[in-house]
């Protein structure tokens, strides 16, 4: 399906909303959660590689979206939008998850770029 018209300019506005919902979110952490969303499961490694970004900063921005450091922080969006687990058969791979808060800014995310209204 073809992008409309004005997408590109929904999608900043969706970043910057995401941002500013709450300061502990950069932008990569953005470019991450949107990783996670399109890949639910995926590994800290995988997101290294299809983001570019180092592991480090991966990491740190995964234990933001996580709620790690002050879940208060991520109030806002209803808690935590991601989860980390361990992979079952290789307890060094760490695997990213989408929670319950971050499937419905998933939601409203997917509904904004189609240019849907927000279900109340």
């Amino acid at each position: 399906m073809a992008a409309g018209p004005g997408s590109c300019a929904r999608l900043l506005a969706l970043i910057d909303a995401v941002r500013l919902s709450s300061r502990d979110v950069s932008l990569p952490g953005v470019v991450l959660f949107l990783l996670v969303c399109e890949h639910d499961g995926i590994s800290i490694k995988e997101l290294v590689y299809l983001s570019g970004y180092g592991e480090s900063l991966v990491s740190r921005a995964i234990e933001r979206l996580h709620g790690a450091e002050d879940s208060r922080k991520l109030a806002d969006f209803g808690g935590a939008l991601v989860t980390v687990t361990r992979h079952p058969e290789d307890g060094r791979r760490r695997l990213v998850f989408l929670t319950e808060a971050g499937r419905a800014l998933k939601k409203r995310i997917d509904r904004a770029l189609a240019g849907l209204p927000e279900e109340v």
